[in-house]
């Protein structure tokens, strides 16, 4: 109870907003009721039968166990064992969301800090558990849902973190039926609602007068201690804007043009603030390429307990925080029906039931006995016989004559109680039905069926998983729709200079600053791929406010079954390749899941010459040295070449000048002389060059002195004409 003293009158008079809300709401309300009346109620139908037992029965009408009187009524349930197949391949294979970069200063490693942050919100808000508790209600009863909200980081901090909250209760949800997508992300509103104690809202909430009197019209399991609370989310058009793209590509709102536009001005004049409108389109209009009319759309949020609205908000983001999954949908005329995989087995599964029951109910009416006897045959032996089901007699003795020489007949067993065997074919037939419903063949179940090859095993696989692959696809992209939304709010819940952590995909983590006013998208602070950094250790600084990203989701393993994979597969080639551990050992260990692997991993990765790794220093001096006598003796050669070149160059400049004087003067007393200057030139510039070449192949062919050993780590030092070419 409040302990600030009994609640205090309040004015329940509702503005004329606010009674423009509730007339909205009371209307949207019923209007998607009615819609998906006929899905809810199936709904509650199809999970009660896939999870029906022989305590609850739900798999028997009540009909027809009051025909069947005290009669066997079994319930051996193989639904429940398909549906779990498809739900349990989804838990192995999750969908993943993944960030590319688009445009406007977006980079590739800002794409893959967004992930480590969907990561790390996903993982710190248990988002699997979300996903998992949708996919059973999609996969039993054909809709799921989970949400995703706000909350403060603590009591005593303004910062704010974003969670994907589970929804246990498909049918405590409702949202815009007008929405043509499968995960409502064009949906315009949606509701929330559950049953809370009157005690807690009155100590959340002290001072209101609570009533029963909702004005929403919900059929949940409400008594006197119990009120209905909802939440409503509704999109609302706030004002029109011109959206300008600028001849360099890049996108502004009109509002924000007219800032820049001022700004510009200032650096050119000091009266900015009081310049002509016209002036500032002009320069807007100059600077434009494309203009169009864009809608400024807002989400409010309200929560209603009884009959009064007693939070309201502006949410953060542009979507309605509710994201659906659906199994399978179909409508006809104004009814819309939504199914999962339990509804093409209820009949073959109520079959299979009554075969079993009939079967088993057929035996246990066959006699027991096990011998057909006269009285006379066991005449003084009823005691033997009395016990031959109990004990284990040597032998059992009877009477073959009576008293008056007349042969007995002989006691003869009974042929046991044997099942019909038309109910033998029935449960046989039912069970091929059950897979030719589902397209789950023995394969899929783990069980030995016809095929032996792997390929043919596989095969069935695929065709199996294909049958029931619109489950997983719409997972998928309510998953990327979840992505897409965390990448909406980012930028705006994280609107301030702070520290926090991002989830690698490989499970590691690393710690990054969030500054909205970095200049760059992100700036790499600390190498993160060096063995000894440290995890704590500011390694980047990111600006999620730069560049546009576009979202996708990728379906497969998660990495621990993709690590277990990649050991068992380098395992099985190392024998084959021992050098392969000299290459890549340390990913060998880092991949496996024992104590000290990445120790390990870390040493091995020293002994790797970086030329393999890429990254840090060379670790193998020896070859580290033979490299570098190479490279000196190259510089070297190609040192004496340009000297070689340039002397000979300069005799031939002073001798073309001089003969190029001579033919000056020849051309003056004699044109005959000059042609014989020239010929003579020209043949001696040519044997001037082949004595250059003749001077670098005998350079190349001597041994070059203090090169070290003959032999430095396996790479021979004295190098031939050939090296470094």
């Amino acid at each position: 109870m409040n302990e600030s003293g009994p609640p205090q009158l309040v004015d329940r008079t509702l503005s004329k907003k606010d009674e423009k809300i509730f007339d909205q709401m009371k209307k949207r309300f019923k209007r998607g009721m009615e819609y998906e009346s006929f899905a809810r109620k199936n709904y509650i139908a199809d999970v009660r039968f896939a999870e029906g037992d022989s305590v609850n029965m739900n798999q028997w009408s009540d009909t027809i166990l009051k025909t069947r009187g005290g009669k066997p009524s079994l319930t051996v349930n193989k639904t429940r064992q398909h549906n779990l197949l498809i739900l349990n391949e989804q838990r192995q294979n999750k969908s993943s969301v993944k960030i590319r970069p688009v445009g406007n200063d977006a980079t590739t490693k800002a794409a893959e800090i967004f992930e480590g942050l969907i990561r790390h919100i996903q993982d710190f808000s248990n988002a699997n558990e979300a996903y998992d508790c949708a996919s059973y209600c999609q996969i039993y009863g054909g809709m799921g849902y989970w949400r995703i909200l706000t909350d403060y980081v603590d009591e005593e901090s303004f910062d704010q973190e974003i969670f994907i909250h589970r929804i246990d209760d498909p049918l405590t949800v409702l949202l815009d039926p007008d929405t043509q997508t499968y995960e409502g992300s064009d949906a315009r509103w949606g509701f929330i609602f559950q049953e809370v104690s009157i005690d807690q809202m009155e100590e959340d909430y002290p001072g209101i007068i609570i009533s029963n009197n909702t004005v929403l019209d919900v059929e949940l399991y409400t008594d006197s201690d119990h009120i209905i609370v909802a939440e409503y989310f509704r999109k609302v058009n706030k004002k029109k804007e011109k959206l300008h793209q600028l001849k360099d590509g890049s996108i502004h709102k009109k509002s924000d043009l007219k800032d820049m536009a001022k700004s510009l001005l200032a650096e050119q004049t000091p009266d900015a603030d009081n310049a002509d409108p016209s002036d500032i389109s002009d320069l807007i209009d100059s600077a434009t390429n494309n203009v169009r009319d864009i809608q400024e759309i807002e989400v409010e949020w309200f929560k209603i307990v009884g009959d009064q609205i007693v939070e309201r908000s502006i949410w953060p983001g542009k979507y309605i925080p509710i994201v659906r999954v659906i199994g399978e949908e179909t409508k006809v005329g104004d009814k819309v029906d939504r199914k999962g995989h339990t509804r093409a087995l209820i009949d073959i599964q109520k079959i299979f039931n009554i075969m079993v029951s009939t079967a088993i109910e057929e035996v246990a009416l066959q006699t027991k006995v096990p011998y057909m006897i006269t009285p006379e045959s066991i005449e003084g032996y009823e005691s033997i016989w009395a016990e031959a089901n109990i004990s284990n007699p040597t032998f059992l003795p009877y009477n073959f004559r009576s008293e008056s020489g007349e042969e007995l007949p002989k006691p003869e067993r009974i042929q046991p109680p044997m099942m019909a065997q038309g109910y033998l074919e029935g449960v046989k037939m039912m069970g091929e039905a059950f897979k030719e419903a589902t397209g789950q063949y023995q394969a899929v179940q783990g069980m030995n069926g016809n095929e032996t090859s792997a390929k043919a095993i596989t095969t069935r696989q695929r065709q199996s998983e294909t049958s029931t692959a619109h489950y997983v696809d719409h997972l998928s992209q309510s998953i990327r729709y979840t992505g897409l939304q965390l990448l909406d709010l980012i930028p705006k819940v994280y609107d301030t200079k702070r520290v926090a952590k991002i989830l690698n995909w490989d499970g590691s983590r690393h710690t990054i600053q969030i500054d909205p006013d970095h200049p760059d998208a992100h700036t790499q602070v600390q190498d993160t791929s060096d063995f000894n950094y440290d995890p704590n250790a500011i390694s980047i600084i990111f600006n999620p406010t730069v560049g546009d990203y576009a979202v996708y989701s990728d379906v497969g393993p998660d990495y621990a079954s993709q690590r277990e994979e990649f050991f068992n597969m380098f395992s099985t080639m190392v024998p084959q390749s021992p050098k392969l551990m000299e290459i890549a050992g340390d990913l060998l260990f880092k991949a496996a899941d024992v104590p000290f692997a990445d120790e390990i991993a870390a040493r091995i990765r020293r002994t790797i010459p970086s030329q393999i790794t890429s990254d840090g220093p060379v670790q193998n001096p020896q070859m580290d040295q033979a490299h570098q006598l190479i490279q000196q003796q190259q510089t070297m050669l190609e040192q004496l070449q340009k000297e070689l070149k340039d002397q000979q160059i300069k005799q031939a400049t002073d001798t073309y000048k001089a003969q190029t004087d001579r033919m000056a003067v020849a051309a003056k007393v004699d044109p005959a002389a000059m042609e014989v200057l020239v010929r003579s030139m020209v043949q001696q510039i040519l044997g001037e060059s082949a004595n250059i070449n003749q001077v670098i192949q005998q350079h190349q062919q001597q041994p070059q002195p203090d090169q070290g050993e003959p032999n430095v780590g396996g790479v021979p030092t004295n190098t031939g004409p050939n090296t470094g070419s």
